[in-house]
C-alpha cells in the first residue's frame, strides 16, 4: 500500500552563472535548510580544490533562500550534541606512513561563515588503493554522518581497499566530534556483484532502532545493476546479508518522518521516491517518478513540516546530458498522507 502524495510544482533555488550539481539537504539547529552542492566536474582532482561546491539556507521552509559559504572542501555536516555544525570532507589525504587525515570546518552562526579547516585523523582504516589523484586515499567519507545521543558519531566511507576490484562501504566512529575517527565495519564488499560494488551508501538510525544503510551498485541508466540494503542490529559492529530492492538508482537518501513513515529518495534515469510503511525498511513501497529528465539524479530529502517532504535535485538543459555545464538545483514539496 502507497501513502497518498500531492507532488506540487518545483522550482529554481540556485543562482544562474555557475554549475550546480549533486545536490545534498541539511537541517540546521535553528530549523533552518541547508542546500549545498558540487560546482566542479566528478572527478577526484577536481574535488580536491578549494570552493568546490556552493550552498544555500533557507528560514521558512525551502520557499525562499539566500545564498551562504560553504567549507573550503566539499563535505557533509553534522549537529553535534552541543548543537553546533561540523563538515567533514568527502576526501582524504595519505601523509606519512599511510596516515588518512581529512578536513573539518564548524559553522560560525554569528558570522554566517565557517571556521578555517581543520585536520581529523582515521586511525585503524584497512589499507585502501589510491586514487590517481597524488595523495588522497582510496576511501571517500560520503553522505552520512550521525550524531548519537551521547553525542558518538557514526560516518559512512566508500571506495577500494588494496586487492579489491570492487567498492566496499566501510562505517567508522569518533568519540571525540571527529577528530579521530576508528575502523568499525565493512557493511558491504562482494567480489562477485554485478557492477561497480557497494557505494554511495546513505546511513539512517531507523524506527525500530537498527541501523539502515541502502547502497549503490551502478551507474543507472542501464537498469542492471540495483540498490542495495543492509541492516545492523548492534549499533553496526556487524551487517546482515545485503538484500537487492529491485530499483536502479545513484545515490540514495533517507529521511524517516514524524509520522513514522520512512521516506527514500533515489534516481536514474528517473528521479524516484518510495515509503516503508514500517518505517524501518523491511518493506517498500512501489516507487513514484518525482522528475524525468536531463539530471543527475541525486537528491536531498527532508522534512520540514509535519507530512510535508522537500525534495532537492539537479537539472540541465533538455537534450543536452547531465555532465552538460548548465546545470541547476531544483526543489520540490511533497506532501505525505497515510
Amino acid at each position: 500500500m502507497n501513502p497518498k502524495l500531492t507532488i506540487h510544482p518545483s522550482r529554481r533555488i540556485s543562482p544562474p552563472g555557475r554549475r550546480h550539481w549533486f545536490p545534498r539537504l541539511f537541517c540546521m539547529p535553528d530549523g533552518s535548510l541547508l542546500q549545498f552542492n558540487a560546482t566542479v566536474d566528478d572527478e577526484t582532482n577536481a574535488l580536491t580544490q578549494t570552493n568546490a561546491s556552493s550552498g544555500r539556507l533557507s528560514s521558512d521552509g525551502g520557499v525562499t533562500w539566500r545564498e551562504c559559504p560553504m567549507p573550503d572542501r566539499y563535505g557533509f555536516p553534522v549537529r553535534l550534541a552541543d548543537n553546533r555544525v561540523r563538515s567533514f570532507s568527502y576526501l582524504q589525504w595519505r601523509e606519512g606512513e599511510g596516515q588518512v587525515t581529512g578536513r573539518y570546518s564548524d559553522w560560525d552562526a554569528g558570522r554566517g561563515a565557517w571556521t578555517p579547516e581543520e585536520p581529523y585523523l582515521i586511525h585503524s582504516l584497512p589499507t585502501a588503493a589510491r586514487s590517481n589523484a597524488a595523495s588522497v586515499g582510496g576511501m571517500a567519507l560520503d553522505r552520512t554522518v550521525l550524531c548519537e545521543p551521547g553525542g558518538t558519531l557514526l560516518a559512512t566511507l566508500y571506495g577500494h581497499l588494496a586487492g579489491q576490484e570492487k567498492y566496499n562501504c566501510m562505517l567508522v566512529r569518533s568519540q571525540d566530534e571527529g577528530g579521530t575517527w576508528d575502523f568499525v565495519s565493512i557493511i558491504a564488499y562482494a567480489a562477485a556483484i554485478a557492477g561497480e560494488g557497494f557505494c554511495e551508501p546513505v546511513l539512517a538510525r531507523v524506527a525500530d532502532g537498527s541501523l539502515l544503510t541502502i547502497m549503490r551498485t551502478g551507474g543507472g541508466m542501464e537498469r542492471k545493476y540495483p540498490l542495495y540494503q543492509a541492516r545492523s542490529l548492534d549499533n553496526g559492529l556487524t551487517w546482515s546479508q545485503p538484500e537487492n530492492l529491485g530499483v536502479y538508482s545513484v545515490d540514495p537518501d533517507l529521511c524517516l518522518m514524524s509520522n513514522g513513515l520512512l521516506a527514500c529518495s533515489f534516481g536514474r534515469p528517473t528521479l524516484d521516491i518510495m515509503f516503508s510503511l514500517d518505517g524501518s525498511g523491511y518493506a517498500w513501497s512501489k516507487p513514484t517518478t518525482v522528475f524525468s529528465g536531463s539530471s543527475t539524479c541525486y537528491s536531498g530529502l527532508r522534512e520540514v513540516a509535519p507530512g510535508q517532504l522537500l525534495l532537492v535535485y539537479d537539472s540541465n538543459s533538455a537534450g543536452s546530458p547531465w555532465q552538460a555545464h548548465d546545470n541547476q538545483i531544483n526543489a520540490v514539496s511533497i506532501d505525505v498522507a497515510q
